[in-house]
């Protein structure tokens, strides 16, 4: 006979941080955080006092005083299925929720200020997050291997997407970039497969390497001009990849830019285009136009086609250039640009209309257009139609495959009869004032 025991944990308790203590009460399986100020930063998982006990924490609380949420603080919860973190907490710090692997809800509040790197790194059950609206900055690999969330709105004061910050989330199938972002770090949303589009705002400067890579059910990408550099194998393996428009202000194509995405029927490169590396377009079977704008043939590897089965269409004053420089002598056939290939096409800015059915409507004098839009409250949304619920700001531009995105277009909406809209228009502006002095003066 033998006889096996079960691990006992007894309850807990001490500091952590200056003017901040936790608790821990076995029966209830319950951590709470409770004092003032920021918690004490760890340097490893083993650092923080519940870790002894980590496999037997099922609910941490969060009570209100907290300032920040150390690093290293909660990491390895692998039992903790929720956590809301109270206002007045700014910081959330590097690996705080790493690894906790049944964490399925976490809610962050207005006051968050900054997400650190690997901040939820393999939270595999989160199902959604709702990134507060002045978050300023999100760590590399903050939210990589969530292999649930869906959607991603990054807030408008995040400049930079650094690296592997959404890579591997298997289920993300929207994400709205801001206006006002520079720049897209390396494997920032790799092997993200159920992302099916990505418009990349307009002041955005670089995109790193494997930025896009492996994502595999990406059919749609546009890239505006203000892109200076895109670096090797940004779009490496994107095997549904369709349409592609590139800056006009990109100098090189680097390797493994576009290798094996299958799909990819024709590109133009743009002028400014001055390389081509190797195998930068490789593997792209489906391809059968190649449309350069530039006059002078590029600087181009040879091994950057895996074939020149091709049409090579240049401007017509470039014929015989092209026809006398080696590789782009071996296309198939070389022949001249149609006027419409070297014209940088731009969507129309669209406009917002609110019917009196209480809907924003959204239009646009290019045709074919899709909308993307995202309100300053109340959560953001995709499509070309939206129905108002509360006080809120909407932005709204327009995209189309081989068109450059539009202009964004703001406006400030109040649903009718909400507080303030005292003339019933949908706004709440000077007519209202107007409105309401005229029924002081003449109840």
């Amino acid at each position: 006979m033998f006889a096996f025991s079960s691990v006992a944990y007894a309850d807990d308790s001490g500091q952590c941080g200056d003017n901040l203590t936790y608790t821990f009460v076995e029966a209830t399986k319950t951590l709470t955080i409770s004092g003032t100020g920021n918690m004490t930063d760890y340097t490893f998982k083993a650092d923080a006092p519940w870790q002894a006990f980590a496999s037997n924490v099922h609910h941490v609380v969060l009570k209100s005083g907290l300032t920040s949420i150390g690093d290293y603080a909660f990491e390895n919860l692998s039992e903790l299925v929720a956590v809301d973190i109270p206002e007045g907490v700014t910081k959330i710090g590097r690996h705080a929720f790493d690894n906790c692997c049944n964490l399925f809800s976490a809610k962050l509040p207005q006051s968050l200020l900054s997400i650190g790197e690997y901040a939820f790194w393999s939270c595999e059950s989160l199902i959604e997050v709702s990134i507060p609206s002045d978050v300023e900055s999100i760590g590399s690999c903050a939210f990589s291997y969530c292999m649930r969330i869906t959607k991603v709105v990054i807030p408008s004061k995040v400049k930079t997407i650094e690296d592997k910050t959404f890579s591997c989330c298997d289920a993300l199938e929207t994400v709205i970039l801001p206006q006002g972002l520079k720049s897209i770090g390396k494997y920032a949303f790799d092997s993200c497969d159920r992302l099916t589009s990505i418009t990349i705002p307009n002041g955005v400067t670089s995109i790193g390497q494997c930025a896009f890579a492996n994502c595999f059910a990406l059919m749609t990408v546009t890239i505006p001009n203000s892109v200076t550099s895109m670096d090797s194998w940004a779009f490496y393996n994107c095997t549904e990849l369709t349409s592609f428009m590139l800056s006009n202000q990109l100098t090189s194509i680097e390797t493994l830019s576009f290798h094996n995405d299958r799909k990819l029927k024709s590109i133009t490169i743009p002028a400014s285009v001055q390389k081509i590396d190797v195998d930068a377009f490789t593997d792209c079977k489906g391809m059968k136009e190649l449309r350069v704008q530039n006059t002078t043939p590029p600087t181009m590897v040879e091994g950057a086609f895996s074939n020149y089965d091709l049409v090579l269409k240049v401007p017509a004053s470039a014929i015989t250039a092209y026809s006398n420089t080696e590789p782009w002598n071996k296309f198939k056939s070389i022949e001249v640009l149609n006027d419409e290939d070297l014209v940088f096409k731009k969507c129309a800015m669209p406009t917002i209309t609110y019917t009196k059915d209480g809907e924003l409507v959204f239009s646009c004098e290019t045709e074919g257009v899709d909308f993307l839009y995202n309100f300053s409250s109340s959560g953001s949304s995709l499509g070309n139609k939206a129905v108002l619920t509360d006080n809120l700001i909407v932005t709204v531009y327009a995209i189309k495959s081989g068109y450059a995105n539009s202009e964004p277009v703001t406006a400030e909406f109040t649903p009718k009869g909400r507080l303030g809209d005292l003339n019933g228009d949908g706004k709440v502006n000077v007519a209202d004032h107007v409105k309401l002095s005229s029924l002081i003066m003449n109840p």
